[in-house]
């Protein structure tokens, strides 16, 4: 495992530990995907999971909620061909719930190395975001998902 990714696992688990200590959810699964260069730490309730990323190649942190298919991440990136969404950015979710507070706080990065602040603030900035809108996500429900759910 490359130092970023040790890096991105721990500041993924330092945010979003209160799922586990707090919420009851299971994890984290660690996965890298070397195809696509992409780290995940995804934490599992109910119908549901967290998912944070990593793009290695693109330098890019991001949460997604996914809808889980039998306890397992699911095989389709976004949409199935009904309509279902199975995959979709924490941010759009909340966007969509007419929820404007998407920002990030500030935080001081004295002491962290460039990719360390990068991982703490988009972490931290994501699992602010579910502590204070996710409650469905929260409570292990996929209703969030549902409500996207597109007309065919």
């Amino acid at each position: 495992m490359k130092p970023s990714q040790e890096l991105f696992e721990d500041e993924s688990q330092e945010a979003f530990g209160f799922l586990v200590k707090e919420y009851g959810f299971t994890g984290p699964l660690v996965q890298w995907d070397d195809r696509l260069g992409f780290s995940f730490v995804t934490y599992s309730k109910g119908q549901v999971g967290v998912e944070c990323i990593w793009d290695g190649r693109e330098n890019d942190v991001s949460v997604k909620i996914i809808r889980l298919a039998d306890g397992l991440r699911p095989a389709v990136y976004r949409a199935d061909e009904s309509g279902k969404v199975w995959r979709e950015h924490l941010t759009q979710i909340l966007i969509h719930q007419g929820i404007r507070d998407t920002r990030f706080d500030a935080l001081d990065e004295s002491g962290l190395s460039r990719q360390q602040a990068l991982f703490r603030r988009a972490l931290s900035g994501y699992a602010r975001l579910l502590r204070l809108y996710g409650g469905d996500i929260l409570d292990g429900s996929a209703r969030s998902l549902d409500a996207l759910q597109r007309k065919t």
